[in-house]
């Protein structure tokens, strides 16, 4: 069984990937990340687009 976990984010870059690896260390099953960025000009983006997840992992949308 597929868990799906959403975040949504705005300019929060200095979190994100803390929170990822937080989950991925607490959940040892099936687990896909989903994050809503609401149009950050933080960076946010950037380090996201920059990680080497599996797309059936972790699926970004960034909302302008």
């Amino acid at each position: 069984m597929l868990l799906s976990i959403c975040i949504a984010t705005r300019n929060r870059k200095n979190f994100l990937l803390e929170t990822i690896t937080c989950i991925l260390e607490q959940i040892s099953k099936d687990v896909e990340i989903i994050i809503v960025d609401g149009a950050s000009k933080d960076g946010s983006k950037e380090q996201i687009e920059s990680l080497n997840f599996p797309p059936n992992k972790l699926k970004y949308f960034y909302e302008e």
